[in-house]
């Protein structure tokens, strides 16, 4: 029995509720569809899992690679039974049998994933246009990259009340939905949004674009590996993304204020234990409380 699926409902619940770019809504729409063709209400829980597995296992593409296609298969199902209501049976296939599907071990995380402000400066100016313009941005504002590839021109106004001092407001729409205003005051960086403002097409266009086709994060990630390698070596270089550049600017932020509320708003983060994970991996906590209670031998 083919399940019927409301792939329109679909589209529109990813669209409203989970603030997913058109090609990550295509990519997961696409996959719930799939899977809603397969899928059995009556199933048994048995049933279901093994069906999950089988589903996620054969989801590869030409090459053969099945590791980004099983995270997309994986997100697509467990948005199908939000949508239906089911989330509990996503819930309990993950909890039994979720490491089971897992392609790759993890890699160790990097505990140091700082840049210095001379080298982010040193890579801009090594980076072709527009992505000169994207890293300024993220070392001004601290934002995700996600974050700046979305921005269209319906999102910058121009604050010029002082001629010798104008600067843009940026409405950003955060993780979770959440909108946010973020100025940017660097002249450079302003007449280079604002150039790239007047070249769009339309207001809810995004003003990041490369070959005539939108900038994706991958992308982004990919510009940043190759100047990273060309100035820093291939053994650091290749390791360098674009998430580097805004931890680099809270463990800034940190040093110049000590102040782990004033780097949370910078970071435009819901819960301060996200800002302490942040500097706890480069040990600026654990230096900057040793050093106010250092033992007197």
């Amino acid at each position: 029995m083919v399940f019927e699926f409301d792939w329109r409902g679909f589209r529109e619940y990813l669209t409203n509720k989970q603030r997913y770019s058109e090609g990550s809504i295509d990519v997961y729409n696409n996959q719930a569809w799939l899977f809603s063709q397969v899928y059995d209400s009556t199933m048994s829980e048995e049933e279901l899992h093994k069906l999950i597995n089988d589903f996620c296992i054969t989801r590869t593409n030409k090459k053969g690679e099945t590791n980004r296609f099983k995270s997309t298969a994986m997100f697509g199902i467990r948005h199908f039974f939000m949508f239906i209501g089911r989330e509990d049976l996503w819930k309990n296939y993950y909890d039994k049998s979720g490491q089971a599907i897992a392609s790759k071990e993890r890699p160790r995380r990097i505990i140091n994933k700082v840049l210095l402000p001379e080298e982010i400066i040193e890579m801009k100016h090594n980076l072709p246009n527009p992505y000169d313009v994207i890293i300024g941005i993220q070392f001004e504002t601290a934002l995700r990259i996600s974050e700046i590839c979305n921005i269209t021109p319906r999102d910058v106004s121009i604050v010029d009340t002082d001629p010798n001092n104008v600067f843009l407001r940026l409405s950003i729409i955060q993780k979770g939905g959440r909108q946010r205003i973020v100025p940017i005051f660097d002249k450079e960086i302003v007449d280079g949004v604002i150039e790239l403002c007047s070249k769009n097409r339309t207001l809810n266009t995004q003003i990041f674009w490369d070959l005539n086709r939108m900038i994706s994060q991958k992308e982004v990630n990919r510009e940043y590996k190759v100047v990273a390698i060309k100035l820093f070596g291939e053994e650091r270089g290749k390791l360098i993304t674009s998430h580097w550049v805004r931890h680099s600017r809270a463990v800034q932020i940190y040093q110049e204020t000590s102040d782990v509320f004033k780097t949370q708003l910078v970071l435009g983060h819901r819960r301060l234990n996200t800002t302490a994970v942040y500097l706890k991996s480069t040990g600026l906590l654990e230096e900057e409380v040793l050093k106010k209670h250092r033992i007197k031998w």
